[in-house]
């Protein structure tokens, strides 16, 4: 197989294909036709055609799993990934690979998979949100946003009596940022051991709670252990989160609220939906715990 990578192409094919969906959405009344930049044909391997869009929904995926900035040479790598993803699979194709059992239940799996997905995010897109429900989620928000949080520093050592020794040299005048410095083996110490400002909710949970039996300004008698290792933290200061304002939000809390709307008229749908289990395989159990033959 053979093609031709060119950053430049792809970038131009993406920002046409960007400039020709934003005129179209400034044309009124105009004709529903496919769009354009999902039906190019971006590449044809061994006479098989693949469209644009397949290719940027990858790309899409790439770009989040990565978190990552759409840049020409990670759209030429990609496109790369792309192509040899595409030869696998007709290579498995060619051997039959579809037909073994456990990748045709893969294959089964990740069909229903987008099925319920698109199904959710049509439903989801359906629902109505009241400003009743967007004030109320945003109160909840707001409560759960109102924690303390951290200004704190530690030192990292891989023993318990490495951190006591440290401790007692904290005890006798030692600077704690020097000794983060010089002893702490965490990615943090060129910066005198800083983890700048944290709630419980972003540190490992010994550690959140060491911090919040101390006073701003001193540090902990005791070593922390952790799954790191073993710590020597200072509390420098804490504050009272501010929640985020309303319009900030707004948009996250009404997608969050349609999905669960959508969610919850799912279940409603499963519930009166006919199933018949295999009783040989599935043992239900009554709301006592007990097993109960299906019917």
């Amino acid at each position: 197989m053979k093609y031709i990578r060119s950053t430049l192409a792809l970038a131009a094919l993406f920002a046409a294909s960007s400039l020709q969906a934003a005129q179209a959405a400034k044309t009124e009344g105009a004709a529903q036709l496919p769009s354009p930049q999902k039906s190019t044909r971006i590449a044809t391997v061994n006479g098989k055609p693949y469209s644009l869009g397949l290719f940027e929904m990858f790309y899409a995926g790439r770009l989040q799993a990565l978190q990552a900035k759409n840049t020409p040479q990670l759209q030429t790598r990609t496109l790369n990934d792309f192509m040899t993803m595409i030869v696998a699979a007709q290579e498995a194709e060619k051997l039959k690979l579809d037909k073994r059992e456990d990748v045709h239940t893969a294959l089964q799996l990740q069909r229903l998979q987008v099925l319920s997905n698109a199904t959710i995010a049509d439903m989801a897109q359906k629902e109505k949100v009241s400003d009743a429900e967007l004030e109320k989620a945003y109160d909840e928000l707001a409560e759960r946003a109102k924690q303390t949080e951290y200004k704190a520093r530690h030192i990292l050592v891989k023993t318990k009596a490495e951190a006591e020794k440290l401790i007692k040299k904290l005890n006798s005048g030692a600077d704690f940022q020097t000794l983060a410095k010089d002893k702490s083996i965490a990615p943090n110490a060129a910066d005198g051991g800083e983890l700048g400002w944290v709630d419980a909710n972003q540190i490992p949970k010994p550690l959140a709670e060491a911090l919040s039996k101390l006073e701003p300004g001193h540090f902990a008698k005791e070593p922390v252990m952790t799954q790191f290792g073993w710590h020597v933290v200072e509390l420098e200061d804490t504050r009272k989160a501010e929640p985020p304002s309303f319009d900030a939000v707004k948009a996250q809390l009404t997608t969050l609220l349609k999905r669960q709307k959508a969610v919850e008229e799912l279940v409603k749908l499963r519930d009166n939906t006919m199933v018949d289990v295999n009783p040989e395989v599935v043992k239900m159990k009554r709301g006592n715990g007990k097993d109960e033959k299906t019917k």
